[in-house]
């Protein structure tokens, strides 16, 4: 069973619809106490890296921030510094304005069943979506490369991207314009 297969509520192409019409598309807190997203990402260097991710940071029972992976199994302690960060991906990518919005296509392909974002603030406010997953989403290539970067602090290396992958040293790239030929060769590129 994959992981998102919890999802599927009916036929292929079916829809849901739970939204909450009242959400609110405003927060006014921006210190995050925790939160939960699972989606899918296309990989970086070829589908043989594609991926599922469960993130989510919450307390422990000793009051320890702890973030976790649960598709790879991983977790490590962290502290509010990165969930000041995922603040910022969600204000970047202006994700507060799906708040309340739980509508999705049933039956879909691994990489477009339902993603969804849940975050609690100090003051009780809380951002929650479920929608069909973009395997090319800007906010979860952020919050997948803040994850790596933490998850690195604590020496686990599941996430990371193979050495060989990290840099393309030969490269080469040619363009005609006009009567003109042009090439580019031998350049890095580094994709961390």
């Amino acid at each position: 069973m994959g992981v998102f297969d919890k999802f599927r509520t009916g036929g292929h192409g079916g829809k849901t619809d739970s939204s909450d019409s009242k959400a609110p598309k405003i927060i006014n807190s921006d210190e995050l106490i925790s939160f939960s997203s699972r989606f899918f990402l296309y990989g970086e260097i070829g589908r043989e890296f594609d991926s599922a991710y469960d993130f989510k940071v919450e307390r422990n029972s000793e009051g320890k921030l702890i973030l976790s992976d649960d598709c790879h199994r991983i977790s490590c302690e962290t502290d509010e510094s990165f969930l000041t960060k995922v603040n910022e991906i969600i204000k970047k990518n202006n994700l507060v304005t799906l708040n309340g919005v739980s509508r999705y296509t049933n039956g879909l392909p691994c990489e477009f069943q339902p993603c969804y974002f849940n975050a609690e603030y100090a003051t009780g406010e809380k951002l929650s979506f479920c929608v069909d997953n973009n395997p090319n989403s800007a906010w979860g290539y952020e919050l997948l490369k803040l994850s790596r970067k933490e998850f690195g602090k604590a020496g686990i290396t599941a996430l990371d991207l193979p050495e060989a992958a990290k840099k393309v040293t030969r490269f080469m790239m040619s363009y005609t314009k006009g009567s003109e030929m042009h090439s580019f060769d031998e350049v890095e590129y580094p994709l961390e």
